[in-house]
């Protein structure tokens, strides 16, 4: 598959998570990519989106010659870049007034603890989805950057346990008992769950 192509489609999946984004944000978007260069945890992640994006508009050549094996990893890896954009989608979709800046959480605005939808089998279905879109992108790419994967899941799991812990100061027992239920990014018997 041609590099070319590849990038369009990359294109077009970045400009839906953008206009999905503002667009589900209410006005707070702009105001929350700011704020979250206040904290280590939120740009860390924020900083691994800008990669991304990055490499789809100005393209640096990462790319790592798999010859034959172009066309394979080019097609699964837009399907891994489509599911964990739609993934991370759905999961802002249901968090509503509740989702806010990664690392951090707003009492005032995140009021409920969403529970439903793809919170039914990942805590942080976002997260996950954010990661999931990340590898795929490198992979539709055969870019180098696929090494950096890891640097950004420490950052995610870094961004998850502070988040973890004020939400169980503000939900106290509702929340444990939602951590006992569920997996913190994902697990098969959760998928058992919902079938």
């Amino acid at each position: 598959m041609p590099q070319e192509l590849i990038r369009r489609v990359l294109t077009v999946i970045w400009l839906f998570i953008f206009t999905f984004w503002m667009a589900t944000s209410r006005g707070k978007n702009v105001t929350n990519f700011f704020h979250s260069f206040t904290n280590i945890r939120s740009t860390s992640i924020v900083l691994f989106e800008i990669i991304c994006f990055y490499q789809v508009l100005l393209p640096v050549n990462t790319t790592i010659p798999l010859g034959s094996w172009n066309t394979l990893l080019g097609v699964s890896g837009i399907i891994l870049t489509i599911g964990g954009a739609g993934l991370a989608s759905w999961a802002k979709l249901v968090m509503g007034k509740s989702w806010g800046r990664p690392a951090q959480h707003d009492k005032k605005v995140q009021s409920a603890l969403v529970t439903s939808g793809p919170f039914v089998f990942s805590r942080n279905p976002l997260y996950l989805g954010l990661l999931v879109l990340f590898i795929g992108q490198q992979i539709a790419l055969h870019s180098y950057f696929i090494l950096l994967s890891p640097l950004f899941f420490l950052a995610i799991k870094m961004a998850v346990s502070a988040e973890e812990k004020l939400l169980v100061a503000h939900f106290g027992k509702s929340y444990t008992a939602y951590q006992s239920r569920v997996s913190r990014f994902f697990s098969l018997d959760n998928i058992r769950i919902l079938l």
